[in-house]
Protein backbone atom coordinates (compact mmCIF):
# COMPACT_ATOMS: atom_id res chain seq x y z
CA UNK A 1 0.00 0.00 0.00
CA UNK A 2 1.27 3.41 -1.07
CA UNK A 3 0.04 6.77 0.42
CA UNK A 4 -0.85 9.42 -1.99
CA UNK A 5 1.20 12.31 -2.16
CA UNK A 6 0.69 15.30 -0.06
CA UNK A 7 -0.15 19.06 -1.06
CA UNK A 8 1.83 22.10 -0.47
CA UNK A 9 2.83 23.63 2.54
CA UNK A 10 0.22 26.16 3.64
CA UNK A 11 1.50 28.89 6.01
CA UNK A 12 -0.93 29.38 9.19
CA UNK A 13 0.67 31.46 10.88
CA UNK A 14 4.36 33.07 11.49
CA UNK A 15 4.84 30.83 14.19
CA UNK A 16 7.83 33.02 15.53
CA UNK A 17 7.19 32.46 19.12
CA UNK A 18 7.38 28.66 18.72
CA UNK A 19 4.16 27.64 21.15
CA UNK A 20 2.77 24.32 21.38
CA UNK A 21 -0.14 23.68 19.54
CA UNK A 22 -2.90 21.52 18.28
CA UNK A 23 -5.94 20.92 15.35
CA UNK A 24 -9.29 19.89 15.25
CA UNK A 25 -12.13 19.39 13.02
CA UNK A 26 -14.90 21.14 14.45
CA UNK A 27 -18.76 20.00 14.34
CA UNK A 28 -19.56 22.42 10.85
CA UNK A 29 -16.56 20.93 9.08
CA UNK A 30 -14.33 23.79 9.92
CA UNK A 31 -10.54 24.21 10.90
CA UNK A 32 -9.16 25.13 14.45
CA UNK A 33 -5.96 25.55 14.93
CA UNK A 34 -5.03 26.53 18.66
CA UNK A 35 -1.47 27.84 19.48
CA UNK A 36 0.24 28.93 22.93
CA UNK A 37 1.67 31.98 23.15
CA UNK A 38 4.90 32.35 24.31
CA UNK A 39 4.98 35.95 24.20
CA UNK A 40 5.18 36.73 28.10
CA UNK A 41 2.53 39.31 29.52
CA UNK A 42 1.06 40.39 25.84
CA UNK A 43 -2.39 39.53 27.29
CA UNK A 44 -3.07 36.53 25.23
CA UNK A 45 -2.24 32.76 26.46
CA UNK A 46 -3.79 31.04 23.40
CA UNK A 47 -4.92 32.19 19.87
CA UNK A 48 -6.49 30.54 17.36
CA UNK A 49 -6.83 29.90 13.44
CA UNK A 50 -9.67 29.17 11.38
CA UNK A 51 -9.95 27.62 7.44
CA UNK A 52 -13.32 27.17 6.23
CA UNK A 53 -12.13 25.54 3.06
CA UNK A 54 -10.44 22.95 4.10
CA UNK A 55 -7.04 24.12 4.95
CA UNK A 56 -6.30 26.17 1.82
CA UNK A 57 -6.40 29.33 3.51
CA UNK A 58 -6.52 30.22 7.28
CA UNK A 59 -7.39 33.38 9.23
CA UNK A 60 -7.17 34.46 12.96
CA UNK A 61 -10.40 33.73 14.97
CA UNK A 62 -12.06 36.64 16.75
CA UNK A 63 -11.23 35.16 19.99
CA UNK A 64 -8.75 34.40 22.38
CA UNK A 65 -7.86 32.94 25.82
CA UNK A 66 -6.94 36.27 27.22
CA UNK A 67 -4.01 36.03 30.10
CA UNK A 68 -0.21 36.27 30.73
CA UNK A 69 2.16 33.96 31.09
CA UNK A 70 3.19 30.82 28.59
CA UNK A 71 1.18 27.14 28.69
CA UNK A 72 2.72 23.99 28.15
CA UNK A 73 0.14 22.22 26.95
CA UNK A 74 -2.82 22.53 24.41
CA UNK A 75 -5.45 19.20 23.77
CA UNK A 76 -8.31 20.65 21.57
CA UNK A 77 -11.54 17.78 21.83
CA UNK A 78 -14.98 17.96 20.56
CA UNK A 79 -18.76 16.28 21.13
CA UNK A 80 -21.06 15.77 17.69
CA UNK A 81 -22.27 19.60 18.99
CA UNK A 82 -18.93 21.53 20.06
CA UNK A 83 -15.51 21.94 20.54
CA UNK A 84 -13.38 22.55 23.26
CA UNK A 85 -9.30 23.95 24.10
CA UNK A 86 -8.00 22.34 27.15
CA UNK A 87 -5.20 24.31 28.12
CA UNK A 88 -2.45 24.75 30.84
CA UNK A 89 -2.48 27.77 32.90
CA UNK A 90 0.28 27.69 35.50
CA UNK A 91 -0.64 24.54 37.60
CA UNK A 92 -4.46 24.40 36.71
CA UNK A 93 -6.00 23.05 34.09
CA UNK A 94 -8.56 25.13 32.16
CA UNK A 95 -11.26 24.62 29.49
CA UNK A 96 -12.17 27.39 27.10
CA UNK A 97 -15.23 26.87 24.85
CA UNK A 98 -15.22 29.40 21.76
CA UNK A 99 -19.00 28.52 21.28
CA UNK A 100 -20.05 30.44 24.28
CA UNK A 101 -17.06 31.85 25.19
CA UNK A 102 -17.13 30.31 28.62
CA UNK A 103 -13.71 29.00 30.27
CA UNK A 104 -14.05 26.19 33.46
CA UNK A 105 -11.57 25.22 35.30
CA UNK A 106 -10.17 22.12 37.08
CA UNK A 107 -9.51 23.01 41.00
CA UNK A 108 -9.77 19.96 42.66
CA UNK A 109 -6.08 18.92 42.02
CA UNK A 110 -3.18 20.70 40.89
CA UNK A 111 -1.43 19.78 37.10
CA UNK A 112 2.24 19.67 35.15
CA UNK A 113 1.05 17.53 32.69
CA UNK A 114 -2.42 16.53 30.94
CA UNK A 115 -4.08 15.05 28.41
CA UNK A 116 -7.98 14.75 27.72
CA UNK A 117 -10.53 12.61 25.21
CA UNK A 118 -14.34 13.52 24.51
CA UNK A 119 -17.23 11.14 23.66
CA UNK A 120 -19.50 12.76 20.98
CA UNK A 121 -22.27 12.73 23.76
CA UNK A 122 -20.28 15.55 25.37
CA UNK A 123 -18.62 13.42 28.16
CA UNK A 124 -15.11 15.22 28.84
CA UNK A 125 -12.37 12.45 30.82
CA UNK A 126 -9.28 14.31 31.90
CA UNK A 127 -6.34 12.67 33.34
CA UNK A 128 -3.84 14.36 34.88
CA UNK A 129 -0.33 14.51 36.55
CA UNK A 130 0.00 16.13 39.96
CA UNK A 131 3.31 18.80 40.13
CA UNK A 132 6.24 17.09 41.59
CA UNK A 133 4.95 13.91 41.86
CA UNK A 134 4.50 10.88 39.72
CA UNK A 135 0.71 10.72 40.73
CA UNK A 136 -1.74 10.82 38.07
CA UNK A 137 -5.47 11.50 38.58
CA UNK A 138 -8.77 11.43 36.37
CA UNK A 139 -12.05 12.78 36.50
CA UNK A 140 -14.88 14.08 34.00
CA UNK A 141 -17.10 16.64 32.85
CA UNK A 142 -20.24 16.74 30.70
CA UNK A 143 -20.40 20.46 30.60
CA UNK A 144 -17.84 21.86 29.14
CA UNK A 145 -15.29 21.86 32.47
CA UNK A 146 -17.58 24.20 33.90
CA UNK A 147 -18.12 21.54 36.42
CA UNK A 148 -16.65 18.21 37.10
CA UNK A 149 -19.43 15.67 37.85
CA UNK A 150 -17.99 13.02 36.71
CA UNK A 151 -15.89 9.95 38.66
CA UNK A 152 -12.76 11.26 40.11
CA UNK A 153 -10.60 8.72 41.15
CA UNK A 154 -6.46 7.75 41.52
CA UNK A 155 -4.76 5.89 38.51
CA UNK A 156 -1.14 5.15 39.78
CA UNK A 157 1.27 6.95 42.43
CA UNK A 158 4.31 5.99 39.95
CA UNK A 159 3.18 7.36 36.28
CA UNK A 160 3.87 10.47 34.94
CA UNK A 161 3.13 11.46 31.21
CA UNK A 162 -0.75 10.40 30.67
CA UNK A 163 -1.75 10.11 26.80
CA UNK A 164 -4.95 9.21 26.03
CA UNK A 165 -7.00 7.50 22.57
CA UNK A 166 -10.22 7.15 22.81
CA UNK A 167 -12.52 4.69 20.22
CA UNK A 168 -15.57 5.94 18.36
CA UNK A 169 -17.89 3.76 21.29
CA UNK A 170 -17.07 3.73 24.92
CA UNK A 171 -13.11 2.80 25.37
CA UNK A 172 -10.58 5.03 26.52
CA UNK A 173 -7.09 3.81 26.35
CA UNK A 174 -4.18 5.39 28.71
CA UNK A 175 -0.45 5.17 28.70
CA UNK A 176 2.14 6.55 30.62
CA UNK A 177 5.89 6.07 32.32
CA UNK A 178 5.73 3.71 35.22
CA UNK A 179 7.26 3.66 37.36
CA UNK A 180 9.38 6.43 37.12
CA UNK A 181 12.97 5.95 37.13
CA UNK A 182 15.49 9.04 37.65
CA UNK A 183 16.40 8.65 34.41
CA UNK A 184 12.60 9.21 33.00
CA UNK A 185 12.98 8.26 29.24
CA UNK A 186 13.93 4.22 30.32
CA UNK A 187 11.25 3.92 32.39
CA UNK A 188 8.87 1.39 31.37
CA UNK A 189 5.78 2.23 29.94
CA UNK A 190 2.39 1.18 30.97
CA UNK A 191 -1.40 0.57 29.06
CA UNK A 192 -4.81 0.51 30.64
CA UNK A 193 -8.23 0.43 29.29
CA UNK A 194 -11.03 1.64 30.65
CA UNK A 195 -14.94 1.20 29.27
CA UNK A 196 -17.37 3.47 29.96
CA UNK A 197 -20.19 1.85 31.62
CA UNK A 198 -22.65 4.52 31.75
CA UNK A 199 -22.15 8.59 30.97
CA UNK A 200 -19.47 10.04 33.02
CA UNK A 201 -18.41 6.65 34.31
CA UNK A 202 -15.19 4.66 33.45
CA UNK A 203 -14.92 1.34 34.56
CA UNK A 204 -11.07 0.62 34.38
CA UNK A 205 -9.96 -2.93 32.42
CA UNK A 206 -6.19 -4.12 32.28
CA UNK A 207 -3.02 -2.65 33.51
CA UNK A 208 0.29 -3.63 32.04
CA UNK A 209 3.73 -2.77 30.47
CA UNK A 210 3.69 -2.52 27.22
CA UNK A 211 7.75 -1.62 26.93
CA UNK A 212 9.45 -3.18 29.62
CA UNK A 213 13.00 -2.54 28.27
CA UNK A 214 14.43 0.35 31.32
CA UNK A 215 17.98 0.48 29.26
CA UNK A 216 16.76 1.71 26.14
CA UNK A 217 15.18 5.48 25.83
CA UNK A 218 11.50 6.22 24.68
CA UNK A 219 10.17 9.02 23.75
CA UNK A 220 6.99 9.86 22.44
CA UNK A 221 4.29 7.22 22.90
CA UNK A 222 1.13 6.98 21.51
CA UNK A 223 -2.27 4.70 21.22
CA UNK A 224 -4.44 4.83 18.62
CA UNK A 225 -7.87 2.79 18.49
CA UNK A 226 -10.81 2.13 16.31
CA UNK A 227 -12.32 -1.03 15.43
CA UNK A 228 -11.11 -3.64 18.28
CA UNK A 229 -7.61 -2.74 16.91
CA UNK A 230 -5.34 -0.69 19.17
CA UNK A 231 -2.00 0.35 17.76
CA UNK A 232 0.61 1.11 20.30
CA UNK A 233 3.68 3.26 18.97
CA UNK A 234 6.80 4.97 20.16
CA UNK A 235 10.08 6.47 19.59
CA UNK A 236 13.02 4.26 20.93
CA UNK A 237 16.86 5.13 21.08
CA UNK A 238 19.00 8.15 21.91
CA UNK A 239 18.05 11.73 20.27
CA UNK A 240 19.99 11.51 17.29
CA UNK A 241 19.18 7.97 16.71
CA UNK A 242 15.90 7.40 17.70
CA UNK A 243 13.44 4.50 15.58
CA UNK A 244 10.00 4.11 15.33
CA UNK A 245 8.02 0.35 16.69
CA UNK A 246 5.08 -0.15 17.68
CA UNK A 247 2.56 -3.18 19.17
CA UNK A 248 -0.45 -4.31 17.80
CA UNK A 249 -3.85 -5.62 20.19
CA UNK A 250 -6.78 -7.14 18.34
CA UNK A 251 -8.94 -6.83 21.76
CA UNK A 252 -9.38 -3.41 22.34
CA UNK A 253 -6.21 -3.49 24.41
CA UNK A 254 -6.41 -6.33 26.62
CA UNK A 255 -3.52 -8.58 24.68
CA UNK A 256 -0.84 -7.21 22.51
CA UNK A 257 1.60 -8.71 20.11
CA UNK A 258 5.35 -8.13 20.33
CA UNK A 259 7.00 -5.46 19.13
CA UNK A 260 7.84 -4.70 15.28
CA UNK A 261 10.26 -1.72 14.17
CA UNK A 262 8.72 0.26 11.64
CA UNK A 263 11.61 2.60 10.44
CA UNK A 264 14.84 3.83 11.57
CA UNK A 265 18.19 3.10 11.09
CA UNK A 266 21.85 4.12 10.96
CA UNK A 267 22.03 7.97 9.84
CA UNK A 268 17.95 8.69 10.59
CA UNK A 269 16.54 10.07 13.57
CA UNK A 270 12.76 9.76 14.01
CA UNK A 271 10.73 11.76 16.07
CA UNK A 272 7.49 14.13 16.39
CA UNK A 273 5.30 11.27 16.56
CA UNK A 274 1.47 11.42 16.71
CA UNK A 275 -1.09 8.93 15.25
CA UNK A 276 -4.86 7.96 14.91
CA UNK A 277 -6.90 5.66 14.01
CA UNK A 278 -10.46 6.61 12.03
CA UNK A 279 -13.20 4.98 9.63
CA UNK A 280 -11.93 5.30 6.02
CA UNK A 281 -13.73 3.44 2.97
CA UNK A 282 -15.94 1.23 4.94
CA UNK A 283 -13.57 -0.26 7.15
CA UNK A 284 -10.48 1.13 9.71
CA UNK A 285 -7.50 2.91 8.79
CA UNK A 286 -4.42 4.35 11.08
CA UNK A 287 -2.62 7.25 10.30
CA UNK A 288 1.09 7.81 11.58
CA UNK A 289 2.88 10.89 10.53
CA UNK A 290 6.80 11.52 12.11
CA UNK A 291 9.56 13.25 11.62
CA UNK A 292 13.05 12.02 9.90
CA UNK A 293 16.22 13.84 10.52
CA UNK A 294 19.10 12.68 8.67
CA UNK A 295 21.66 15.83 8.72
CA UNK A 296 23.32 17.90 11.62
CA UNK A 297 21.13 20.29 12.82
CA UNK A 298 17.96 18.81 11.09
CA UNK A 299 17.52 22.00 8.64
CA UNK A 300 17.76 20.84 5.12
CA UNK A 301 14.13 20.71 3.43
CA UNK A 302 15.58 17.78 0.98
CA UNK A 303 16.66 15.29 3.56
CA UNK A 304 15.03 16.22 6.89
CA UNK A 305 11.11 15.88 6.50
CA UNK A 306 7.72 15.11 7.90
CA UNK A 307 6.42 11.71 6.52
CA UNK A 308 3.15 9.23 6.86
CA UNK A 309 2.02 6.11 7.26
CA UNK A 310 -1.34 4.64 6.16
CA UNK A 311 -2.39 0.96 7.76
CA UNK A 312 -5.78 -1.07 6.88
CA UNK A 313 -7.69 -2.37 9.44
CA UNK A 314 -8.03 -5.42 6.88
CA UNK A 315 -3.92 -5.71 6.73
CA UNK A 316 -3.15 -4.34 10.55
CA UNK A 317 0.62 -4.94 10.61
CA UNK A 318 1.42 -4.00 7.28
CA UNK A 319 2.40 -0.45 7.17
CA UNK A 320 2.92 2.25 3.94
CA UNK A 321 5.78 3.42 2.44
CA UNK A 322 6.60 6.77 4.20
CA UNK A 323 5.07 9.23 2.05
CA UNK A 324 7.08 12.86 2.00
CA UNK A 325 4.42 15.47 3.70
CA UNK A 326 6.83 18.57 4.14
CA UNK A 327 8.69 20.87 1.95
CA UNK A 328 10.04 22.60 4.73
CA UNK A 329 12.35 20.57 7.78
CA UNK A 330 10.14 20.10 10.57
CA UNK A 331 11.08 21.20 14.08
CA UNK A 332 12.14 18.89 16.47
CA UNK A 333 9.47 19.31 19.43
CA UNK A 334 9.69 18.27 23.01
CA UNK A 335 7.65 15.41 24.23
CA UNK A 336 4.84 17.53 25.62
CA UNK A 337 4.32 18.37 21.85
CA UNK A 338 3.29 16.65 18.56
CA UNK A 339 2.28 17.26 15.19
CA UNK A 340 -1.55 18.40 14.78
CA UNK A 341 -3.07 15.25 13.13
CA UNK A 342 -6.73 14.94 12.19
CA UNK A 343 -9.01 13.09 9.73
CA UNK A 344 -10.39 14.84 7.55
CA UNK A 345 -14.73 14.59 6.81
CA UNK A 346 -14.32 14.13 2.79
CA UNK A 347 -11.41 11.73 3.24
CA UNK A 348 -8.06 12.20 3.91
CA UNK A 349 -5.87 13.89 7.18
CA UNK A 350 -4.30 16.97 7.56
CA UNK A 351 -1.32 17.45 9.43
CA UNK A 352 -0.79 21.13 11.34
CA UNK A 353 3.20 21.42 12.06
CA UNK A 354 5.89 23.40 12.67
CA UNK A 355 8.63 23.88 9.94
CA UNK A 356 12.11 25.93 9.88
CA UNK A 357 11.71 28.92 7.59
CA UNK A 358 14.36 31.82 7.27
CA UNK A 359 15.32 33.48 9.17
CA UNK A 360 12.69 31.91 12.00
CA UNK A 361 9.77 29.02 11.85
CA UNK A 362 6.43 29.06 10.27
CA UNK A 363 3.44 27.07 11.13
CA UNK A 364 2.27 25.13 8.30
CA UNK A 365 -0.68 22.95 7.21
CA UNK A 366 -0.53 20.31 4.67
CA UNK A 367 -3.52 17.92 3.33
CA UNK A 368 -3.31 14.56 1.98
CA UNK A 369 -3.21 10.78 2.86
CA UNK A 370 -5.71 9.53 0.41
CA UNK A 371 -4.76 5.86 -0.58
CA UNK A 372 -3.85 5.87 -4.61
CA UNK A 373 -4.23 1.65 -3.81
CA UNK A 374 -7.36 1.29 -2.38
CA UNK A 375 -7.96 -1.64 0.37
CA UNK A 376 -10.67 -4.04 0.10
CA UNK A 377 -14.12 -2.01 0.46
CA UNK A 378 -16.13 -3.63 3.19
CA UNK A 379 -19.30 -1.37 2.92
CA UNK A 380 -18.81 -1.13 -0.39
CA UNK A 381 -18.30 2.88 -0.64
CA UNK A 382 -15.33 4.94 -0.91
CA UNK A 383 -15.63 9.12 -1.61
CA UNK A 384 -13.58 12.44 -1.60
CA UNK A 385 -14.08 15.85 -3.15
CA UNK A 386 -10.11 16.63 -5.02
CA UNK A 387 -8.94 19.87 -4.98
CA UNK A 388 -10.89 23.34 -4.85
CA UNK A 389 -14.27 23.73 -6.21
CA UNK A 390 -14.79 26.64 -8.97
CA UNK A 391 -16.87 25.77 -12.28
CA UNK A 392 -16.75 21.81 -11.67
CA UNK A 393 -16.59 19.47 -8.81
CA UNK A 394 -14.22 16.51 -9.03
CA UNK A 395 -16.07 13.39 -6.98
CA UNK A 396 -13.23 10.40 -6.59
CA UNK A 397 -15.29 7.17 -5.52
CA UNK A 398 -15.31 3.90 -5.35
CA UNK A 399 -18.39 1.53 -4.95
CA UNK A 400 -19.38 -1.93 -4.73
CA UNK A 401 -22.86 -1.03 -6.67
CA UNK A 402 -24.27 1.65 -8.56
CA UNK A 403 -25.35 4.93 -6.22
CA UNK A 404 -27.14 7.97 -6.11
CA UNK A 405 -26.22 11.03 -5.94
CA UNK A 406 -27.43 14.70 -4.89
CA UNK A 407 -26.33 18.02 -4.42
CA UNK A 408 -27.85 20.00 -1.76
CA UNK A 409 -27.37 23.98 -0.31
CA UNK A 410 -25.88 24.58 2.78
CA UNK A 411 -29.92 24.31 4.32
CA UNK A 412 -30.47 21.04 2.53
CA UNK A 413 -32.13 22.03 -0.36
CA UNK A 414 -31.87 20.14 -3.38
CA UNK A 415 -30.60 21.26 -6.06
CA UNK A 416 -29.20 18.64 -8.60
CA UNK A 417 -29.05 14.70 -8.69
CA UNK A 418 -28.07 11.64 -10.54
CA UNK A 419 -26.56 8.34 -10.40
CA UNK A 420 -23.26 6.77 -10.10
CA UNK A 421 -21.77 3.96 -11.67
CA UNK A 422 -20.18 0.71 -9.53
CA UNK A 423 -16.79 1.00 -9.36
CA UNK A 424 -13.89 -1.40 -7.71
CA UNK A 425 -11.46 1.04 -7.70
CA UNK A 426 -11.13 4.85 -7.32
CA UNK A 427 -12.84 6.74 -10.43
CA UNK A 428 -13.23 10.27 -10.94
CA UNK A 429 -16.17 12.41 -12.18
CA UNK A 430 -17.12 15.80 -12.77
CA UNK A 431 -20.04 17.47 -11.48
CA UNK A 432 -20.36 20.98 -13.30
CA UNK A 433 -21.20 24.06 -10.15
CA UNK A 434 -20.50 26.71 -12.82
CA UNK A 435 -23.87 28.49 -11.83
CA UNK A 436 -23.88 28.13 -8.43
CA UNK A 437 -22.53 30.86 -6.04
CA UNK A 438 -19.75 30.59 -3.73
CA UNK A 439 -20.50 29.10 -0.20
CA UNK A 440 -20.90 25.62 1.50
CA UNK A 441 -22.32 22.73 -0.27
CA UNK A 442 -23.32 19.27 0.47
CA UNK A 443 -23.13 16.23 -1.43
CA UNK A 444 -25.18 13.02 -0.36
CA UNK A 445 -24.35 9.67 -1.88
CA UNK A 446 -26.50 6.82 -0.97
CA UNK A 447 -26.16 2.95 -1.73
CA UNK A 448 -29.28 1.06 -0.40
CA UNK A 449 -28.73 1.65 3.12
CA UNK A 450 -25.34 2.95 3.19
CA UNK A 451 -25.32 7.09 2.99
CA UNK A 452 -22.41 9.15 2.66
CA UNK A 453 -22.43 13.27 3.00
CA UNK A 454 -19.26 15.11 1.90
CA UNK A 455 -19.03 19.01 2.51
CA UNK A 456 -17.13 21.34 0.27
CA UNK A 457 -16.61 24.99 -0.20
CA UNK A 458 -17.34 26.60 -3.79
CA UNK A 459 -15.13 28.94 -4.49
Amino acid sequence: MQASAWGPDVTVDPYLSGGVTDVIEAPDGSLVAAVADTVPNDGTLISFHLSLDGGMTWTPASYTVPGNGVSPRVKLVKSATAFHCLFLDGITVKVFTPGTGVTGSYTDYDAEEFDAVMTPAGWLYLYLQLPGSNSIRRAGSNDGGVTWTGNSASVTSTGSIPRLSISPGDTVVLNYYGPVLADRPKSKVRSAFYTESSPGTLTPGTFQDVITDVTVDKWHYTSAIHGGRVWFLWEQGPIGGRTLWYRLSMDNGVNYGTAHQVVGGAGQDVADLRAIAHAEMGGTRLEVVHATYTTPGGMDPTQDLLVHHQVTGAAPDVFSTAAPISGHAPLDLPVNDSPGLVALTGGGVGVLWPGHTTPDADLFWDTGGVPTVLPELTDGMHARIIGPVTDALQLGYAMSAASDWTLMDATGRTLRNGMLPAAEQERIVTIEVRDLRAGTYLLLLQEHDTRRTLRFLKE
